[in-house]
């Protein structure tokens, strides 16, 4: 079997494994995570910046968390899903160029969160190489296949972080 199907088996196990910790997390399978996704790709972001806007999310028994926006360039280094994507990409290979797509997503500001829910957000970090699973979003680019789920950060498993020689 090829090496790269049973990496991306493995991280989809440790992505439904991994984020039931405390507090109540849904639990989403591969397949459903797949199958809510406009494209499934690896890739590593380039650029991450805070978009200065601000939300919120609300959890159980009415408690709001704030969250902050954030905006990634993405460099597209495989495509699992996304057929149109994925020509764009071999088009792009003969040129040794790479293809870069943007993706919005928020995270909760971490000094507001208390007490012993844990809330699994999308979040990316510049030095990862990541799994992602995301849907275009209505202004255009990417947000991840779950947003507007309160536990969105199953739609991003980090694969690799890379270690500084």
């Amino acid at each position: 079997m090829n090496h790269r199907i049973v990496t991306i088996l493995i991280i989809n196990l440790l992505v439904v494994i991994f984020p039931a910790r405390a507090g109540e997390v849904r639990i989403w399978m591969p397949k459903e995570l797949n199958d809510r996704s406009d494209i499934a790709i690896i890739g590593q972001p380039l650029e991450i910046k805070a978009t200065g806007e601000k939300g919120s999310i609300q959890l159980g028994g009415g408690r709001i968390l704030p969250t902050v926006f954030y905006t990634a360039k993405l460099r597209v280094d495989e495509v699992i899903k996304g057929d149109d994507l994925l020509k764009e990409i071999y088009r792009l290979r003969s040129t040794n160029e790479k293809k870069v797509i943007s993706i919005t997503y928020s995270i909760i500001d971490e000094a507001k969160v208390v007490g012993d829910h844990y809330v699994h957000r999308f979040k990316l970090k510049e030095d990862g190489l990541f799994l992602l699973y995301l849907k275009v979003a209505n202004g255009g680019g990417y947000v991840a296949a779950l947003d507007g789920e309160t536990d969105d950060g199953q739609a991003a498993a980090l694969l690799r972080i890379q270690v500084a020689e």
